[in-house]
């Protein structure tokens, strides 16, 4: 049977009924509309996000954009030998394990000047987001089922846990303790103990490998863009895709960060706003909702480069972030894919898990399986595919989370993904060493320090490629 057109549907009932038709259609478009007007003046991060939005806009339509000077690149010869002369293999058998398991090192002396001001970018982004700013309790109770006090409905209720620098640093379980002092015989050593003073900022510490045998490599920016430039081969050009959600993009800020060898606003796209200027500035470029949608470049042709030209005019490689992190994207995922199907030196570095509740068949089912089926996939064809697992959590994981995306959840995800990929031959990076022990500034994602580093074990497996 044909199905009836609206216009024929409107013709076959009466005019009365016509009418009342179109009164109840005005009226469901009204409270739509009247809804999303709501939405929009009741979110102050979105009435955020549209006021720079706007200035971005304008100030970009006004005085234009400063583009990279892509006409003194080098000749190929010459990038070739720029690259040889620069590139360096580390040294480290089972690489991808060897070089992920380790500890963090404070450095000596420390730095007191930045580690001031990363104390100060904690306090404003729980501020401005609503999260406790000191969340432990006058009673001492601490764990992931103990709440801190609510500051804000802005944030979900996130755990308490205890003052590292009080007397009582230790909690003496992670789901439903009591912080206790430190002492000979309590260490707070046991399993399930948290003590708060261990957490690091990674860009106050070095990553130190267990294995000592294992000489990887702590690449300047030249020899990160050596170690890419090699990927490119056979006259085409490499071209490194980040794909999945915050985590991924977060990680692309982090290998931008190390190529322009500029913390500060090296990954910036080449228009940004003065009122995005002043925010946007080091750590808040990975935490700030208006710096990572508008100022933080998602590809390296959008670069302002503002310590002069990338890879000191030696650059033959591509590399951006695509976001395809949520399951309503894995479809459009898939047709990317098929997309690139068959560029050689084409790399997709793909991490997703946690808008799929950690649900490793889900996200073989929706996301990885058809793209594998549409490529033909196998370790011979283009692209090549390097998976990412999720990161460790961090103490501000907000409890609501922990069944679908704690430390657990995370872990089991990650063995059973491990499986699959196994039979594709596909190497997977698990970084949930270096966020160990690490200060989250939401429980979920980390700073230029973790994003850098992250960088650095990317570029050293590509390096043995």
């Amino acid at each position: 049977m044909r199905e009836c057109p609206v216009r024929e549907l409107l013709c076959s009932i009466g005019p009365h009924k016509r009418f009342y038709f179109s009164l109840v259609m005005a009226s469901m478009f009204c409270i739509i509309f009247y809804n999303t007007y709501l939405s929009t003046i009741n979110n102050p991060e979105l009435q955020e996000l549209l006021y720079y939005q706007t200035q971005q806009r304008n100030e970009c339509q006004v005085n234009g954009i400063a583009t990279e000077n892509e006409s003194v690149v080098k000749e190929k010869q010459e990038i070739v030998e720029w690259t040889d002369r620069l590139f360096t293999r580390p040294k480290c058998a089972g690489l991808l394990q060897n070089i992920t398991i380790g500890k963090w090192k404070i450095d000596e002396p420390m730095n007191e000047d930045l580690s001031k001001e990363l104390k100060k970018i904690h306090q404003n982004y729980r501020k401005k987001t609503g999260i406790p700013i000191h969340p432990w309790r006058t009673d001492h109770r601490c764990g992931y089922r103990i709440l801190a006090d609510r500051v804000s409905f802005s944030w979900p209720r996130i755990a308490s846990f205890c003052d590292p620098q009080s007397s009582r640093p230790c909690c003496s379980d992670q789901l439903n303790g009591y912080c206790v002092p430190v002492t000979k015989e309590l260490t707070c050593d046991c399993p399930n103990c948290i003590d708060t003073r261990k957490y690091k900022d990674a860009l106050l510490a070095h990553w130190t490998t267990k294995d000592k045998r294992c000489s990887w490599k702590n690449f300047t920016s030249l020899e990160a863009c050596a170690v890419l430039n090699r990927l490119s081969r056979h006259e085409n050009k490499a071209h490194v895709h980040f794909i999945g959600d915050s985590l991924m993009r977060n990680m692309f800020l982090g290998i931008t960060t190390l190529l322009t060898a500029n913390r500060k606003n090296g990954a910036w796209r080449k228009c940004v706003s003065d009122k995005l200027k002043k925010l946007c500035k080091g750590e808040n470029l990975f935490l700030m909702r208006p710096c990572h949608d508008l100022a933080a470049v998602h590809n390296l042709h959008d670069l302002q480069e503002v310590n002069g030209s990338l890879c000191n005019n030696h650059r033959n490689f591509e590399a951006e972030y695509n976001e395809y992190g949520m399951p309503s994207l894995a479809a459009d995922f898939v047709k990317f894919a098929t997309n690139v199907k068959g560029n050689e030196n084409s790399y997709f570095v793909v991490g997703v898990g946690l808008h799929f509740q950690c649900n490793a068949e889900k996200v073989i089912k929706m996301f990885l399986e058809p793209a594998i089926r549409e490529l033909d996939y196998s370790d011979t064809s283009w692209p090549r595919l390097i998976w990412v697992h999720p990161l460790s959590i961090g103490l501000l994981k907000p409890p609501r989370y922990l069944n679908t995306q704690g430390d657990v959840a995370i872990s089991q995800f990650g063995v059973k993904m491990e499986k699959y990929l196994k039979d594709y031959r596909i190497p997977a990076l698990d970084f949930k060493y270096i966020t160990k022990g690490v200060h989250s500034y939401d429980g979920t994602h980390y700073g230029a320090g973790v994003n850098i580093m992250k960088a650095q074990i990317l570029l050293n497996y590509l390096a043995t490629l």
